[in-house]
């Protein structure tokens, strides 16, 4: 039906239509939507839990929210109990679309309640950053997720970002899509030094693309009776003050009650001390998204220009003004140490330099990516360069298999495996200051054994075993092979 004006009545008010040309009326454009990227390095800070129960309580509130998922671990769809078997299309096709701003997002979105939209992911996302995985060789490899909520800016308020607990480019991917930042913060001591490295992360990225994004850190599972907790709660305050959110997130069963039975805390226990906590935190969001608003046009224009300050980062660039901006670890003191050891004995000859301290220098800056160089490993998985041959990595004795780890006393290094239904903290490694390592001995049954080292929550494949395999998520485990006695 043709829903356009009487053509014989508009010719006969054609004086009407000349006479209001002159004026134009200014309709209120759509507000521009808030991008909030949820990120932190470290596992079990409540990162994902923050991302859903924020979207989901701005939802409740009338605002359209949609939440993507860049976690590979998919727990953004578990939460909400999206069966992951259904799941056809995800947020990793749409980041490999040819025009992004165009994708459909309808195709992989799932309505969780009745204004927020979900976009899914699989872990199908965890290979999008290798080599071959598709997203490496884009030329706006980092820009992908800027485009795409080019494209849906109009249709919703407010979008939220789950991270993966890792760097990469999809983490580089949030944070450039991303006009606020948030950081939880576990009320522990090795959280605490995560997010002194994810701003810095930040702020190299910021130097690089000429893109500043707001970041604010939060305290979350804070027990107020424990001393500790109080404590470091304390520290993240003097730590983080001119970016410390006004808001604690308390520790509450509740919150993890409501993901195991797929709805948000809002929904399964509103008055509990955890849905209050961020009922408070999603008020500051609001209060403050007139400075959230993102112009992505602007960001993927600026980012286009030729030689202009926000041309595409490099991952080895980027990475590199991490090492350089990031707050000196122990293992990075040990390292200058050694740094400043060698140039004070440039003058001695090559036999008499400490050949130990230069390996083990090479070694950490390997482990914690302050250097290109690799450790100086031979064929055998020996240290090369050092009085002693000392193996790091895997070895097996009477006891079981003894894993060696070269980082500083103040580390936190474990072994997860199978054996301890891949527990981060059941085989945690003890520093031996006599040889300068972390050990922990396993008594792994005969037979072939796959695991992975952790340090300080970052999850990795051991740097000294060559022998790897892929495992189910798109990454690879270490694999060690126990024989039988006498084998």
């Amino acid at each position: 039906m043709d829903r356009r004006p009487d053509n014989a009545w508009w010719t006969r008010c054609g004086w009407l239509a000349r006479w209001s040309s002159g004026f134009r009326i200014d309709r209120p454009r759509p507000p521009a939507m808030k991008t909030v990227a949820i990120v932190n390095q470290k596992g079990g800070c409540g990162k994902t839990t923050s991302a859903v129960t924020l979207a989901s309580i701005l939802a409740s509130r009338g605002e359209r929210v949609l939440l993507v998922d860049l976690d590979p671990q998919a727990h953004c769809a578990l939460a909400l109990a999206i069966p992951e078997d259904r799941i056809e299309a995800s947020i990793a096709d749409a980041l490999l679309a040819p025009e992004p701003e165009a994708f459909p997002i309808d195709s992989i979105v799932w309505q969780a309640s009745r204004h927020m939209d979900v976009a899914p992911a699989t872990t199908r996302l965890a290979g999008l950053e290798a080599a071959r995985g598709g997203l490496a060789e884009l030329h706006d490899r980092d820009l992908r997720l800027a485009r795409l909520l080019t494209g849906v800016r109009e249709r919703y308020d407010w979008c939220f970002i789950d991270c993966p607990p890792s760097i990469g480019l999809l983490t580089f991917n949030a944070l450039r899509a991303a006009s606020q930042v948030m950081i939880p913060i576990e009320a522990g001591y090795f959280a605490l030094r995560g997010a002194e490295k994810q701003i810095a992360t930040l702020r190299a990225l910021a130097r690089r693309t000429g893109q500043n994004a707001r970041h604010h850190v939060f305290a979350t599972m804070h027990d107020p009776g424990r001393s500790d907790s109080v404590d470091v709660v304390q520290a993240i305050g003097t730590r983080f003050g001119d970016c410390l959110v006004p808001v604690t997130i308390r520790f509450d069963p509740a919150l993890k009650e409501a993901t195991s039975l797929g709805v948000s805390v809002i929904e399964h226990a509103p008055e509990t001390i955890g849905a209050q906590d961020y009922s408070l935190l999603a008020d500051w969001l609001a209060e403050h998204a007139e400075e959230m608003r993102t112009d992505f046009a602007d960001i993927v224009v600026r980012s286009a220009v030729p030689g202009g300050p926000a041309q595409q980062p490099h991952m080895a660039e980027v990475g590199a003004a991490v090492a350089d901006a990031r707050p000196l670890s122990r293992a990075a003191e040990l390292v200058e140490r050694s740094r400043r050891l060698l140039e004070r004995t440039q003058s001695m000859s090559e036999r008499e330099l400490d050949q130990r301290t230069q390996a083990v220098m090479e070694s950490v800056e390997a482990i914690h990516g302050l250097g290109e160089r690799p450790p100086a490993l031979a064929t055998n998985g020996v240290l090369a360069g050092t009085h002693r041959a000392l193996q790091y990595g895997p070895r097996q004795t009477h006891q079981g298999v003894l894993f060696l780890f070269p980082a500083g006393p103040e580390a936190a290094v474990s072994v997860a495996c199978a054996l301890s239904g891949w527990s981060d903290s059941a085989h945690r490694m003890r520093f031996n200051p006599a040889i300068g390592v972390h050990e922990v001995c396993i008594p792994f049954p005969v037979g072939r054994h796959a695991y992975r080292i952790v340090v300080n929550g970052q999850w990795m494949t051991d740097p000294h075993n060559p022998r790897t395999q892929p495992n189910p998520y798109g990454q690879l485990d270490s694999v060690i092979e126990v024989a039988g006695v006498g084998g």
